[in-house]
């Protein structure tokens, strides 16, 4: 149900518009809020990368859960190359929001 929620916010915008945007119009307004989740291992070691995208302008970022599903520590590295260490994951299932 979220994801299909999440979907139709996304795309619904796009489909309102009387003009048709290209592949590049789109990358270029949603670019900035791709971002890239490295995963670091017991050794320290980027053990596995992943993406995810800016929800909101006070830094959520939506994501599948197998991207930080064993994750101890992980990085969140912007468009802009602005990286973070420090965030809370929060785990959305059944209509129930858990932190871990």
């Amino acid at each position: 149900m979220l994801k299909q929620l999440l979907l139709a916010s996304i795309f619904l915008p796009s489909c309102v518009h009387s003009q048709t945007r290209s592949a590049g119009d789109i990358y270029k307004q949603a670019g900035p809020a791709v971002v890239l989740i490295e995963d670091y291992g017991d050794d320290g070691k980027i053990s596995a990368t992943g993406s995810g995208f800016l929800v909101s302008a006070d830094g959520r970022i939506l994501t599948n859960f197998h991207v930080i599903a064993h994750t101890k520590r992980a990085t969140v590295r912007l468009a802009n190359e602005d990286a973070y260490d420090a965030f809370t994951f929060l785990l959305w299932t059944r209509g129930k929001i858990s932190r871990f």
